[in-house]
Formats: C-alpha cells, structure tokens, sequence
C-alpha cells in the first residue's frame, strides 16, 4: 500500500497558476501504473493534493496526445473522456463510504458517495456547483487533434459537501485517509487506465476501495 502525504496548503490559490508556488510543497503522486494494460501509449501523469481547514486542492497533470471531452453535464460518464479522478475515504473504516470526484479536461464533474460501486449517490447542482474547477482545455468540447499534448485539471472541494452525505471528522496533522488517483480515457482511440495505488482485478475497475492507497495529513 502506497503513502501520499497531505501537506496543509500555503499562500494564495490561483487557479491555473502553478508557477505562483502554492503546489510548490505538495508531494507528487505518479498516477503511472497500468494494471490493464495491453498495447498503446503509457502516458505520464501526475496528481497532488493539499487541504486547509474547509477544503481540499486536487490537481492532475497528463500527456496525452489523444484528447477527448464530450461530455458537459454535470454527472454524465466523463470516465469515458480524457479523465482525472480522486477517490476519497474520509478514515480508515470502509463502512464509512467513499467519494468519487471524477472530471473530464474540458472541467465536467461526476461526484458520487457510497460504500460501493453500486448504489452510489450523485450530488445535484447546488452541492457539485460548489466545487471550483479548473481546466486548461478551453472547451466547451474536446475532440482529438494531432496537436495535442496534454491537459491539467484542478479542483477546490469544501469539505462541508462531503459533511452533507458522510459524518467524518476534518483532517488535521496526523489524520489518516484512504484513497486513490486515477487516469482515463475509455472512449478516446487510445484507451488507457492508469492508477496510483495498484489495482488487483481482471479487468479496470477503479470502485474498489480495498486497494486505496494510505493519505497521511501533516
């Protein structure tokens, strides 16, 4: 099981600005595994997370020269298009469910909660328009072009929308979560699912919390 440290972030967010430093200090995560993997390319992908005391930072950054992004409604399958997704455990107890933030490069949100794949609850528009997201894709759509290289997402995620399904305390130093950073591409003509913590299944299946990864909040 593989360890990401959650730093507490410092100085001013500004969206799509890496160069300001605020993702300076924050730990990276290859998201470089491909437990499925049978021809094509391996593109390099990184995630980083940060947090404060309301919410979280979550940030991906791909190559990628097969870029797709179709889908524009809140909660539609983005897992199809060129996709970056964290995958939460507000714990360490798997009875306390899990989240799903899944965003496709031109910046569509699927949120869910539940303990498994099925079942799972989707937030509505006012809960998931409170999560800030940006995408260096422009948009609104996305086809491949022979120009493409890659696409960075980031997301600001209060952490009163995950109070409003799941009862957890906030994370401060010392706190112990699980979770996972995932890439995909299903529908694009270089599908390829790669992963941070590794998967053991047959066939992609990224709604299995018992191969989260440990996130330790410093």
């Amino acid at each position: 099981m593989k360890t990401y440290h959650v730093k507490r972030a410092q100085g001013q967010y500004e969206p799509g600005h890496p160069e300001n430093g605020f993702w300076q200090e924050a730990e990276i995560a290859d998201v470089n595994t491909y437990p499925w993997y049978k021809s094509g390319d391996k593109w390099q992908a990184f995630a980083q997370l940060l947090y404060d005391r309301e919410r979280l930072y979550f940030r991906m950054v791909s190559q990628d020269r097969h870029i797709r992004g179709i889908y524009t409604r809140l909660n539609e399958p983005v897992y199809k298009d060129s996709c970056g997704e964290l995958f939460l455990l507000p714990g360490t107890d798997p009875a306390i469910g899990y989240f799903n933030y899944e965003i496709n490069c031109v910046g569509t949100l699927l949120m869910g909660y539940g303990k498994e794949r099925k079942g799972r609850i989707y937030v509505g528009p006012e809960l998931a328009g409170r999560v800030a997201i940006w995408h260096f894709i422009p948009g609104p759509i996305k086809q491949e072009s022979p120009d493409d290289s890659h696409w960075e997402i980031e997301a600001v995620i209060p952490l009163a929308i995950m109070h409003a399904l799941a009862d957890f305390p906030n994370p401060g130093p010392g706190t112990e979560w699980h979770g996972n950073f995932y890439r995909c591409g299903d529908d694009t003509s270089n599908p390829q699912w790669s992963v941070w913590n590794p998967i053991e299944t047959p066939q992609p299946d990224y709604h299995r919390p018992e191969f989260f990864g440990r996130l330790i909040f410093m």
